[in-house]
């Protein structure tokens, strides 16, 4: 499923109640949800707001055991803030972090 489609379904929302309350053309949220376009991280980040959700991104080493710890970003509304973080879990969903997720094959 699409993230933006995701978030709004998860909040409740409308495509019209989601565009008013972030501030975006109902249209252009049509069109994240339908994947003609593409937003940006600071879009994304509106999108959530507006939906009452964070956006947390997880940096994981691709590789196991090469000393690198995950780490943590948190954008809220234009800010980013770093968190370091011990091991993350890497089936909690970024969206809910309630949702399972399969960790994508390499």
């Amino acid at each position: 499923m699409n993230v933006v489609l995701e978030l709004r379904t998860h909040a409740g929302l409308t495509q019209a109640l989601l565009a008013k309350l972030s501030g975006i053309a109902t249209t252009t949220v049509s069109r994240y949800e339908t994947e003609e376009r593409s937003p940006t991280l600071a879009i994304l980040a509106r999108l959530a707001a507006a939906s009452e959700f964070d956006v947390v991104i997880s940096f994981v080493p691709a590789r196991n055991g090469d000393g690198r710890k995950p780490f943590v970003f948190r954008l809220a509304e234009g800010a980013v803030r770093h968190h370091d973080q011990a091991p993350v879990d890497q089936t909690s969903s970024s969206i809910t972090g309630s949702k399972p997720v399969s960790p994508s094959p390499r």
